[in-house]
């Protein structure tokens, strides 16, 4: 978001709002799904849609765009993402879920399939970081990852800081709902 530095807590803290409450509220709806012969588990999917609708209205209505290219033409606008940079993103993430997904479970460790699908990974992840490195096809400012980011020190124990939080939030949203469903034997309303 583009905000001044006494408008960016404010919008933190919105935005912060609005995910805790998705947190909050998004176990027991899903669950009531579940559990109702009325519905199915896609209706989970479903209900985020009006609310996915709202987000890009208020967005497009509310967010003002970049000073900078605010007079700039659509196509010079458009130039400036960089598209390769975000499609090798994509597809080494991609890559890598099916890479930790499928070996062992589904393809045997020394299989065509699983060698080829993680030589696949190495190589578009290596291209992805010569890419951003270089800023191949974008000016450094334009660039998915901006590496000048990476070379300030100050910034790893943010790093580590933001990947426990996620590590931990992820561990407690998939394993808490298992540990009481397989072990207490509650159903999908009562584990949230």
């Amino acid at each position: 978001m583009y905000a001044t530095d006494s408008q960016s807590p404010l919008l933190y803290g919105i935005m912060s709002g609005l995910w805790a409450i998705g947190l909050v509220v998004g176990g027991p709806v899903g669950s009531a799904f579940v559990q109702s012969s009325a519905t199915t588990w896609r209706w989970a999917f479903f209900i985020n849609l009006p609310f996915l609708g709202l987000a890009i209205i208020c967005a497009l209505i509310f967010v003002p765009g970049r000073p900078e290219t605010n007079n700039l033409p659509l196509r010079d606008r458009l130039a400036d993402i960089d598209i390769l940079g975000i499609v090798l993103q994509v597809a080494t993430t991609v890559l890598f879920a099916i890479a930790a997904t499928f070996s062992g479970p589904v393809w045997e460790w020394s299989s065509a399939p699983c060698i080829a699908i993680w030589t696949t990974f190495a190589v578009v992840l290596a291209a992805w970081v010569v890419q951003q490195l270089r800023s191949y096809q974008k000016r450094p400012r334009h660039q998915v990852v901006p590496i000048k980011i990476m070379a300030r020190r100050h910034m790893i124990p943010l790093w580590v800081a933001s990947g426990c939080a996620g590590a931990t939030y992820a561990i407690m949203l998939y394993y808490m709902p298992l540990f009481y469903a397989f072990s207490k034997g509650l159903s999908a309303l009562q584990q949230t």
